[in-house]
């Protein structure tokens, strides 16, 4: 499942990585965000410190409190980091 909203935490992904040529997978925690103010629903993923993005919307419900591996890797294509959960 692709983590959302990694366009806007470019940098914090890029914190995370010492090379765009590789693969590394991550513990990540997800954080309920009840003061977002577009969803107070929203759960936020935590890698390490660095806030990289959220849990989409319509999976909330199916994500708890608590730790998964995250997959973090270059996406030559739209050159840009992407991450996602892996189950």
């Amino acid at each position: 499942m692709n983590v959302a909203g990694v366009s806007f935490k470019q940098n914090e992904l890029k914190a995370l990585m010492s090379s765009k040529n590789e693969t590394v997978i991550f513990k990540a925690i997800i954080e309920n965000e009840p003061t977002n103010s577009y969803d107070p629903n929203a759960k936020k993923v935590i890698c390490n410190g660095y806030h990289i993005g959220y849990i989409p919307k319509d999976l909330t419900q199916i994500y708890s409190e608590k730790e998964y591996d995250v997959e973090i890797y270059w996406w030559k294509s739209k050159y840009m980091y992407m991450a996602k959960i892996i189950i």
